[in-house]
């Protein structure tokens, strides 16, 4: 299952199905919401509310305030007249709590000792969000755990036709996994539930599709500014896949920060056989490839063979996190901007992940190499 620009570009992540037609939240602008939040244990902490970008903006703290005791109740006011989501968090904490400004008040009550047992009122989009959300990580839990298995009775050789049917149940369960965002983005009333799910929504390169879907949310939604901006950014978009680069094409030169935030130029890679990916912390098919990357870089010498893989996440500490806690020492680059940033326009890819093996010239040897056949790939076009 390959995760496209719906995926994540418009960034980590995972209803219940009784309630997942009915139209959900008010549709309506207020003045202003004022948001009761009633936090626990946090002591001197600083708390505070902020925007989730969209679109090319920047994340912005639209309030924030010093915890006082183990038990305040911090009022926090959001402006803006159109609904949007935004984020509640604790400064060094796991805190991270959306909510969605379709009511004029609302109240969170959470603890930072289980910051993820929170309680949510008067907000029927948030609420509705974090239901569906919460039904899709216990979802996500059951295909990581079918996918371990499977891995676990291959490594033991155990009956063929067993793995060969829990996989095809597992290609299953994760189209549906995929699917469930299509569907509540697709039906859901609230622009900002809209907004913050279409992250998640994944067409593969159904182009037709995709343009279908923003299109019909635009008519949803016609006096949203954020997803009229989202629906022409979407349109740009799918503009830019009229053409591909194949094998024996030469790629362009790409310069993206590494993880010391130094520009790297792709063109430094020339002379050595290169496995260039693309991927993203919140991307699960991304990670199947972190094992065959590690012994990739172990049977072949540095001085003729380099690895540069490029995340597509808006989150720069957590990937940062990540590779530094896996202990990943190949070239790390990250395009912030994601699927409106340069890595897409310049290498016309339409989801992830994806991956080119290199010439030492820089000509395409292959491309969209499977996990499973990257060192039998390697060494064939290498040695």
């Amino acid at each position: 299952m390959l995760v496209t620009k719906s995926l994540f570009s418009r960034i980590k992540i995972f209803v219940t199905f009784s309630g997942f037609f009915i139209l959900l939240a008010c549709n309506k602008q207020v003045a202003k919401t004022k948001i009761r939040f009633h936090i626990h244990h946090a002591y001197g902490f600083q708390a505070y509310l902020e925007s989730i970008p969209f679109a090319g903006q920047k994340r912005e703290v639209i309030d924030s305030a010093t915890i006082k005791n183990g038990n305040d109740v911090i009022t926090f006011i959001i402006p803006e007249k159109e609904e949007r989501p935004y984020k509640l968090k604790i400064r060094d904490s796991r805190m991270d709590i959306l909510v969605i400004n379709d009511r004029p008040e609302m109240t969170v009550e959470a603890d930072i000792i289980k910051p993820d047992e929170y309680t949510l009122e008067n907000s029927p989009a948030t609420i509705s969000v974090k239901n569906f959300l919460s039904g899709q990580a216990k979802l996500g839990t059951e295909t990581r755990n079918l996918f371990a298995r499977i891995d676990s009775l291959k490594s033991t050789g155990s009956a063929k036709n067993i793995s060969d049917s829990l996989s095809k149940k597992y290609d299953r369960d994760l189209s549906a996994f995929f699917r469930q965002y299509i569907n509540y983005a697709d039906t859901v009333s609230s622009p900002a539930a809209f907004l913050y799910i279409y992250n998640n929504v994944d067409f593969g390169k159904d182009f037709a599709g995709l343009k279908n879907f923003i299109t019909k949310a635009a008519r949803r939604f016609p006096n949203h500014s954020q997803v009229q901006k989202l629906k022409n950014e979407t349109i740009d978009f799918l503009k830019i896949f009229e053409e591909e680069y194949n094998v024996g094409d030469q790629l362009p030169e790409l310069k993206l920060p590494d993880k010391y935030g130094r520009i790297f130029s792709t063109l430094s890679l020339k002379g050595k056989y290169v496995f260039m990916d693309f991927w993203s912390t919140w991307c699960e098919p991304c990670l199947q490839y972190d094992e065959k990357k590690e012994l990739a870089r172990k049977n072949f010498p540095a001085s003729e063979f380099e690895i540069v893989s490029i995340a597509l996440d808006p989150e720069k500490d957590s990937w940062k996190k990540y590779i530094q806690n896996n202990g990943y020492n190949w070239t790390q680059l990250i395009d912030e901007k994601m699927w409106q940033g340069p890595t897409i326009a310049t290498y016309k890819i339409d989801s992830i992940p994806f991956n080119f093996i290199l010439a030492p010239d820089g000509k395409i040897l292959a491309k969209a190499v499977k996990p499973d056949s990257l060192l039998s790939r390697l060494r064939s076009l290498i040695n």
